[in-house]
């Protein structure tokens, strides 16, 4: 009974200490989130990198970064139970929103599926948010393609108390942290020479990956602390705060400036890297672009962009199949898209400020009566 009131209630349990939050890097996040959404909706011919694939791996790495952030000597309880309880404080957020678009997107599709066991089959690893895991991705994923990023970040989830347990101190994060950069290039090199060709699995949609980059991003962790003890001194200094800020500005410019030299040269390993110190170095909120990011408007929109990615495919072909010759048939390819921008934000806020604690209370209801 204990466990059961636990997992029921360990969304509301408040972390000992409440750290600030990194607004420039949720900023970055929203950033590469809008990119993400954008690769989805409007593909331009031209394209100097591809930023779909850099946002997703910026996305999985700031992520794990920003959960050690948060539990760097704070640690969450670790028990056999606890995977299942940290998964389900940021399951419940999302989860409701996240069958509503699934079925919708059924009933969208309905002409094109048929009603056997297959389909069914397909459905529950649908719902189970184990569609990456099928050895029928490809298929599984037909209901709600979008929905691998959600089956990746859930595992990242499960795993995290064990992998907070891992970055106690810097020289032992420093070695594994070299480790698992080794791991992932191995895994890229072998996979660009044909050595995976055996499975069927497309490795970079995968868990195995991505939780790699997810892992990377919270080794950063200790090191980040190691150094902020020594520049929060300098926090109010007005020239150091000018310093930041030109960092700040710098450091993005510098980023796609390496994406565009070495894209179609490098492997994604080697960018993934480039990525992890582009988190360190934005992560350190002295700048006034820091300021900037904590404005109010700004922060709701950040707010809303998982909500944003759960819906955008339904605004998406909604729109094309039942308004776009009556009404919006004279817009340009960027204007529409911009106008299925400002749909799908308008849907996400009003979800999430309206019905995402409700939908998540029933969750929790729904819960409690079977754990």
């Amino acid at each position: 009974m204990d466990e059961k009131i636990s997992l029921y209630t360990f969304q509301n349990n408040k972390k000992s200490v409440k750290r600030k939050n990194l607004n420039y890097l949720g900023f970055n996040k929203f950033i590469g989130m809008y990119l993400i959404i954008r690769m989805h909706l409007y593909c331009h011919k031209f394209m100097p990198f591809d930023f779909g694939i850099r946002s997703c791996e910026l996305l999985f790495v700031s992520s794990g970064f920003l959960v050690g952030y948060n539990y760097f000597d704070n640690p969450m309880e670790f028990t056999h139970i606890s995977p299942f309880k940290y998964t389900y404080k940021h399951l419940r957020s999302f989860y409701p929103y996240y069958l509503l678009n699934l079925f919708y997107g059924i009933y969208f599709n309905k002409h094109y599926i048929k009603l056997n066991l297959t389909n069914l089959e397909l459905l529950l690893i649908n719902i189970l948010l184990l569609a990456n895991w099928s050895s029928h991705r490809i298929v599984a994923r037909f209901y709600f393609p979008i929905s691998w990023f959600l089956d990746n970040i859930v595992y990242c989830y499960f795993l995290s108390p064990f992998l907070l347990c891992t970055i106690n101190n810097i020289k032992n994060t420093l070695k594994i942290f070299f480790f698992v950069c080794l791991s992932r290039i191995l895994a890229e090199e072998f996979l660009n020479r044909g050595a995976f060709n055996v499975f069927d699995t497309h490795l970079h949609c995968g868990p195995i990956i991505r939780i790699f980059e997810f892992y990377m991003g919270m080794l950063l962790v200790p090191l980040y602390f190691h150094f902020k003890s020594r520049l929060d001194k300098y926090q109010n200094n007005y020239a150091f705060k000018i310093i930041c800020t030109i960092i700040q500005i710098v450091s993005p410019i510098c980023l796609c400036y390496l994406m565009i030299k070495y894209d179609k040269i490098l492997f994604r390993c080697y960018f993934l890297l480039i990525i992890c110190v582009y988190v360190f170095i934005i992560s350190y909120d002295y700048g006034y672009l820091s300021f900037l990011s904590s404005l109010k408007f700004i922060k709701i929109a950040m707010s809303t962009q998982l909500e944003m990615y759960l819906i955008q495919m339904n605004v998406h072909l909604s729109i094309d199949k039942y308004l776009k010759r009556k009404y919006f048939y004279r817009l340009s390819g960027l204007h529409y898209f911009y106008l299925k921008l400002i749909i799908i934000f308008n849907i996400a806020f009003i979800y999430r400020r309206f019905y995402r604690d409700k939908f998540a209370n029933l969750m929790d209801k729904i819960i409690f009566l079977f754990v």
